[in-house]
């Protein structure tokens, strides 16, 4: 079997665009036979190519549907001719000799640009490994309702049939195995995904699941291998479904396409309506005139693009703006020769959830800066060509250079952790994804050199990109990029409502409900009232705002909420007392997470210190309701599955325990692989320090009670505002040598 397939998602769009031109159902028994001899003397004539051998579709049919393209018209014509004819709107590539192509699926055209997305996210390596493994479940994360049930019908209809004929690591996949999440029932409890579905993992059969990842239920969510969002349209999408839809010989005018084609950010504005009509055109040519008009005409009158800028942001944490600021006025500095470009801080890591306006930050400061913004992305490089590693590479390092020729500019690299993290026993593709990021090294190697241009890395997941490329001198500056805090939640909030009288309560309300949502989530919340109103003939009310929160998040539980406080309370004092102090907490129906300084240097016993504080929520919820939830549990970034890695880092990889023997990062994500020694003495570790939080606690109950009241009422507490907020107990003794403050821990519950 091929274990190191590549697959080109563009390639794969156009395959899959194609599709739909031929997907022509014929009964033989229906076959008009005068056109069947029609289409074989075409076929003599050369008009046609020949049928392959054991097809079973024939006549008519099979002349049009035979995947094999035809000669481009431009072979007969002169370069004058072809410019001539480019100028009138016409594509003389796409053309075959003796058939203009036109829209070759215009009943299509609505699902083109969703197809395309959806096809980029399920090409990649990381979902097809995914989907390769027994009891894979890919899951596809995405917030529009209207959008999860298009894709799902994608998924089944066309583009999963399409992967399992090219991937025959997939050949076990069947193509209706997709299905999409539901929010959970009034009980709160996840409702289960369909039988039909658990059937096929129970046989070892992989899934697509499509939804919010919190509406699973925990044993489903503990098999999903890679999570995926659906990236925003672009020009080379655009181009790949061109091929397909408009060509009749797989070639296209491209560079004359690309010149009339609108800039990607605007492209991934354009709403579905504009886009259909769009892919409707009868021409290459006019498509792209179209989109390009529907651009002008949603913007406004061309002119000079609208300037972002970071004030535009509503809702941006102080905490995220600083070093921004900061950039900005090391900019000017060395625009006017005060500083060298060596003394300023170029690069940038964005780390932080979907929606909160990683992508925005970049384009704002792009903005202030009065500079243009470059952006790239692993996926757009690996689309450039047959996914193969040299034209990989080739797009990378022109990326690079672009930047260079532009400066001073923004180079904006979207999703890094896409790069395969080079893990020392993985064997599949290691070859490959080893280059690729090398490749990226190399490259981020001349960043130094490349005086004006500021490179900024985006990430939804900073743990899965190689530590290669975080280090500092490639990314001197982290920067985290949190879900808004509440205040923030209001100021978005009435950015998005406009002029609606609508009093500060109700707003405060709603703000405290949707703690732990992004800007992303609020917008489409506001978006939602606002069409319910309409469709009621109301003004916005606050009926309108809650039924649109219902579909967003979980209905407010009071007796879920009161759990979930004790357990960060726990988190909270138990850190106090080990000298973990706390930053901030925030607690939300949907969940709650801690945050806590800790030590730059872990000794033994400060390791065992971090484990009292990951195990605190359990011992603060035995404590007081008797018993657990599964809130500590779950995910592989809960309070267990964290507890469990430190536990098997402190003796099997730091040499901290009674071994000095170090087993490999990807052994500590597969339990069941682990020794049964090792698994005992991980087991006495988290019971351990589960015990000693709870002494901690039963001592500080009060202050147990007190917080936890505190917490429930105003949702948010960000203690480093708070001078003079402490609890008496503290453990004797530091964290360990270097233990300043320096590493910032996150805990998240339910």
């Amino acid at each position: 079997m091929n274990t190191d397939i590549h697959i080109n998602p563009h390639d794969f769009i156009t395959q899959t665009v194609r599709n739909l031109a031929t997907a022509i159902t014929i009964d033989d028994e229906d076959s008009d036979p005068k056109l069947d001899a029609w289409a074989a003397e075409q076929t003599a004539l050369g008009r046609f190519p020949p049928e392959p051998a054991g097809n079973l579709v024939g006549g008519l049919a099979a002349a049009f549907a035979r995947p094999k393209l035809r000669a481009s018209r431009a072979t007969e014509l002169t370069e004058d001719q072809i410019a001539a004819l480019i100028g009138r709107g016409q594509d003389p590539y796409a053309d075959a000799i003796d058939e203009a192509a036109g829209a070759m699926v215009p009943e299509h055209s609505h699902r083109l640009a969703l197809l395309a997305r959806a096809a980029m996210c399920i090409t990649t390596p990381e979902a097809r490994a995914a989907l390769a493994e027994p009891l894979g479940v890919l899951f596809i994360e995405e917030a529009d309702e209207s959008t999860i049930d298009r894709v799902k019908i994608l998924l089944q209809a066309n583009l999963l049939p399409q992967l399992v004929a090219d991937d025959d690591r997939l050949s076990g996949l069947e193509p209706g195995a997709v299905a999409r999440t539901e929010a959970p029932s009034s009980d709160a409890r996840p409702k289960r995904i369909p039988a039909t579905l658990l059937s096929g993992l129970g046989a070892g059969r992989g899934c697509v699941l499509i939804g919010d990842l919190d509406h699973l239920p925990d044993d489903i969510r503990g098999l999903v291998g890679a999570r995926m969002t659906l990236p925003p349209l672009d020009a080379g999408m655009v181009i790949a479904i061109l091929r397909g839809s408009h060509s009749r010989t797989g070639q296209l005018a491209e560079a004359a396409i690309l010149d009339r084609l609108p800039n990607d950010t605007d492209l991934s504005r354009l709403p579905d309506l504009a886009l259909a009509s769009a892919f409707s055109a009868p021409t290459t040519l006019a498509v792209a005139d179209r989109l390009s008009d529907f651009v002008a005409r949603l913007s406004g009158p061309r002119g000079p693009a609208i300037q972002s800028s970071l004030d535009s942001i509503v809702g941006l944490p102080q905490e995220t703006r600083a070093p921004l600021d900061a950039l900005i006025t090391d900019m000017t500095a060395w625009r006017s020769e005060i500083v060298p470009w060596s003394d300023i801080p170029s690069s940038f890591l964005l780390d932080g959830p979907p929606g909160v306006g990683k992508t925005q930050i970049a384009r704002g400061l792009a903005g202030d800066l009065g500079i243009p913004l470059i952006a790239a992305s692993y996926a757009q490089w690996q689309g450039s060509g047959a996914g193969h590693l040299g034209t990989f590479l080739a797009a990378m390092k022109k990326s690079f250079d672009d930047a260079s020729r532009q400066a001073p500019c923004i180079f904006f690299l979207d999703e890094i952790d896409s790069f395969p993290t080079r893990r020392e026993d993985d064997d599949r593709g290691a070859q490959y994804n080893s280059k690729c990021v090398n490749g990226l090294l190399t490259e981020m190697n001349r960043l130094p050199g490349m005086e004006g241009v500021i490179f900024i890395a985006a990430t939804n997941h900073a743990d899965r990109v190689d530590p290669a490329i975080l280090r500092s001198g490639r990314l001197d500056t982290k920067i985290h990029v949190p879900p808004p805090d509440r205040k923030g939640l209001k100021a978005i909030l009435r950015h998005y409502l406009g002029h609606a009288a609508i009093p500060d309560k109700a707003i405060d309300r709603l703000g405290a409900r949707l703690l732990g949502q992004t800007g992303a989530d609020v917008e489409a919340l506001v978006r939602r009232a606002k069409s319910l109103a309409r469709m009621s003939r109301e003004d916005v009310s606050e009926t309108h705002r809650e039924a649109a929160a219902d579909r967003l998040i979980h209905q407010e539980d009071p007796d879920l909420l009161q759990r979930i406080a004790v357990h960060e309370t726990g988190h909270i004092l138990v850190g106090q007392a080990v000298g973990m102090r706390p930053r901030r907490v925030r607690i939300a129906t949907s969940g709650g997470e801690t945050h806590n300084r800790e030590p730059s240097v872990l000794t033994a016993d400060a390791a065992r210190r971090r484990l009292q504080v990951m195990m605190a929520g359990r011992a603060a919820e035995r404590l007081i309701f008797g018993d657990v939830s599964n809130g500590s549990g779950g995910s592989e970034q809960s309070d267990l599955a964290n507890a469990t890695r430190l536990a098997v880092r402190l003796h099997r990889q730091w040499g901290l325990g009674d071994t000095l023997t170090r087993i490999p990062d990807s052994l500590i994500d597969h339990v069941h692989s682990l020794s049964p020694a090792l698994l005992r003495i991980v087991e006495k570790e988290l019971r351990a320090a589960e015990a000693a939080a709870t002494a901690i606690l039963e001592q500080r109950r009060k202050d147990l009670d007190q917080l936890t009241r505190r917490l429930l009422a105003e949702r948010e507490i960000d203690f480093e505002d708070e001078a003079d907020w402490d609890i008496e107990l503290k453990v004797d003794g530091d964290c360990g040598p270097g233990s300043g403050e320096t590493l910032d821990s996150k805990r998240e519950a339910f």
